[in-house]
This record gives structure tokens, C-alpha cells and sequence, in this order.
């Protein structure tokens, strides 16, 4: 009984050691910042496609301005004063953050048709990406934010594509879309 004891002590060292570690690491994947509810001084009659940054400390969403054009405005999600992200007689909606949330996809009409285009979340031109007779929608960004799959009508019917986040050759994911 003697040589088993100091087995069974480094045994329950070990267990009381792991205990004190997992209390010290949180459970789980790291939580965003907790959102306290606040007033956002938005002037605007109507708000739609609404998005939170991946951190949880921004958010993204399209606002009907005065002259009935839809912009993307960039709000602080503890409150604060928004800024615009978009501008002018076009309409631009479907904000995404990219998953390191530097870059906002969105949805634009300027060139006549929509199209997505990309913004850096930090404020600055906003970057077209595709180029199409056909309306391109719903941009989604791939987890390394290198590529953006959107939904597009160019081919007649409703299809998903990929493209990279720079823009260049379309490719198609769904069948029955031919070659971009």
C-alpha cells in the first residue's frame, strides 16, 4: 500500500494542476464585447441590411438617405456618431465585413447595373469587383477574405460565383452556369 501512495499523490497533483488551468482559461471561443442597448443618432427614415463586425465593436448597414438613394453608413455598436462609407446618386446595400474585418463587400448600381464592389472598413474609394450586364448580389466572403461568392443573373437564371477580392476572372459554382 506504501509504493501505490506516491502514484495516487502525483495523481491527484496532476488533477488539482489541470483544475487550476482550466479555471484560468475561459470556455469556449472569445466572446465579443458585450452590447449595451443605445440610441444611434441616425437622421435617416429607413435602415436595412444590417451587419456587426467580426470583433463585435462596429456595425455596417444600408440607410435611405434624403434624396432616396440607399449609402452604407459605418456606426460604432456601443453608440456614437456614424460615418458614410458610401455617397452620391447611386444605391449601395448588402454590406459584409470580411472575417478580419477590414473590408466591407457591398452591392452597388453607380455603373447602371449592380455590381459588388469592396470599401476598406477604415474609410476610402470604394473598389469595384465585378463587371457585368447581369446584377451581381448577396456578396459573401470566404474565411482568408482573398475571394467573394455572390449570387448573379448573368447566365439567366439565379447562380453563385466566385471572384477574388480583387476582382479579375469569374467563376462559376452552381451548375448550369457556363464559363464567365
Amino acid at each position: 500500500m506504501r509504493r501505490g501512495l506516491p502514484i495516487i499523490v502525483l495523481l491527484c497533483a496532476a488533477a488539482l494542476a489541470a483544475a487550476a488551468v482550466a479555471q484560468d482559461r475561459p470556455a469556449g471561443p472569445p466572446r465579443p464585447p458585450r452590447i449595451q442597448p443605445r440610441v444611434l443618432p441616425l437622421p435617416f427614415a429607413h435602415i436595412s441590411g444590417i451587419t456587426l463586425s467580426p470583433d463585435g465593436r462596429m456595425v455596417a448597414l444600408t440607410v435611405l438617405d434624403a434624396a432616396d438613394h440607399t449609402q452604407i453608413y459605418l456606426a460604432p455598436a456601443e453608440g456614437g456618431d456614424p460615418t458614410t462609407l458610401t455617397s452620391g446618386t447611386s444605391n449601395n446595400r448588402a454590406p459584409r465585413f470580411s472575417l478580419d474585418g477590414r473590408q466591407i463587400a457591398f452591392v452597388s448600381d453607380r455603373t447602371g447595373n449592380a455590381e459588388v464592389w469592396t470599401v476598406p472598413a477604415s474609410g476610402g474609394a470604394p473598389r469595384q469587383i465585378t463587371n457585368d450586364p447581369g446584377d451581381d448580389l448577396d456578396p459573401e466572403w470566404s474565411p482568408d477574405a482573398k475571394q467573394i461568392v455572390f449570387a448573379s443573373n448573368r447566365a439567366g437564371a439565379t447562380l453563385l460565383y466566385l471572384v477574388s477580392a480583387a476582382g479579375g476572372q469569374v467563376y462559376p459554382l452552381s451548375a448550369g452556369a457556363g464559363p464567365d
